[in-house]
């Protein structure tokens, strides 16, 4: 598009011109083309893993089972919105990562994400995105504001976008960039999420097919690339988690009583241990769900691909085939392991009674 054309235009010039302050990072925390600090390499590689979204798949699960209220399906359905943004917005841009800029001056020590395109970073949105919904719910809740939760806030997200510059995955200007759609779209959210959950939680007869149909458009309008991107997988994973949460959330009225009308034992600012064996059992569940049912799709996609691209001689046919083949698979899979997340391991308890 055109609109997308001229602000990718306007931006690069800005983003080469930071080529500079990405090998002054480096160069401050000792990472060169022949040495490192073992210590400070790790740490950032630590930092920069914990911004990654299978994190949070496991992340967002955990912290449901330990509070189990409707503050992390709204949460999940916020990380989906942003990230479907986030990633778009990249494959719309097209704006480069540091190591294609300027391959002989960045050090590109992270490979992973080296074939996406650059502005805005996802890290950076995941950062910010979920402590900042947390703290907020929190305040607006149960009237709790502490300096120190938002302090830790400044520093968990601060670590995690230092990370993708000391690492050489992004320019300063993707991480602001991935910051302020993660603040504007998080307080857009906190004015309407009362009423969106309100809906997908309310045992309406029309909520599996509107999130179905909803999950099936943002799919179908995201603007993918050829050759292959590994970003259109990670946006039907996160798509998929958050269909499962909402669709079996419907499915299940005794969840959905318990998380609509917080009718729960606990509550979000007394947490103890005594969740610990729902995680255990919850965490089994999650990996068996997505190796089950991964084994049982992948082949029928494939077979089904193969059928309607017959031709993979060409890099358009390829990268056609291997779409069809993996996003809807991954979509049904995540998708099943976001409503196991959500269900299961409550049922499980309550069967063995457990405490919630």
């Amino acid at each position: 598009m055109v609109l997308f054309s001229t602000v990718s235009n306007v931006l690069r010039p800005f983003i080469v011109a930071q080529v500079p302050t990405i090998v002054r990072v480096q160069r401050f925390f000792g990472l060169s083309e022949t040495s490192k600090n073992p210590i400070v390499h790790a740490f950032f590689e630590f930092c920069t893993a914990l911004g990654d979204e299978t994190v949070y798949i496991v992340l967002l699960p955990m912290l449901h089972w330990a509070v189990p209220e409707l503050v992390i399906p709204r949460l999940i359905l916020l990380w989906a919105i942003v990230y479907w943004l986030g990633q778009g917005l990249k494959n719309a841009l097209h704006l480069p990562r540091p190591g294609v800029v300027a391959p002989t001056h960045v050090i590109q020590a992270e490979s992973k994400y080296s074939l996406e395109f650059g502005f805005p970073s996802t890290h950076a949105i995941g950062a910010a995105t979920v402590p900042l919904y947390l703290l907020l719910f929190v305040e607006r809740h149960y009237c709790v504001s502490s300096p120190w939760l938002w302090g830790l806030f400044v520093f968990w997200a601060s670590c995690i976008c230092l990370s993708r510059l000391y690492l050489g995955a992004h320019f300063p200007l993707d991480i602001v960039g991935g910051l302020a759609i993660s603040v504007i779209v998080t307080l857009g959210y906190v004015q309407v999420d009362e009423w969106i959950c309100e809906f997908c939680f309310s045992g309406d007869a029309s909520v599996p097919l509107v999130a179905f149909v909803t999950s099936a458009a943002l799919l179908a309008v995201y603007p993918y690339t050829v050759p292959w991107s590994t970003s259109f997988n990670d946006i039907a994973t996160v798509i998929g988690v958050a269909h499962g949460c909402v669709v079996t959330n419907h499915f299940v009225p005794q969840r959905r009583l318990a998380a609509t009308f917080f009718s729960c034992s606990r509550s979000f600012t007394s947490l103890d241990t005594s969740f610990l064996p729902v995680v255990a059992v919850g965490m089994a569940m999650v990996l068996t769900t997505r190796t089950v049912v991964k084994s049982l799709l992948t082949p029928l996609f494939r077979q089904f691909a193969t059928f309607c691209f017959p031709d993979g001689s060409s890099e358009p046919s390829r990268s056609r085939r291997r779409y069809l083949e993996e996003i809807p698979c991954k979509f049904l899979t995540y998708s099943s392991v976001g409503g196991c997340a959500c269900v299961l391991p409550g049922l499980w308890a309550a069967a063995f009674g457990w405490s919630l």
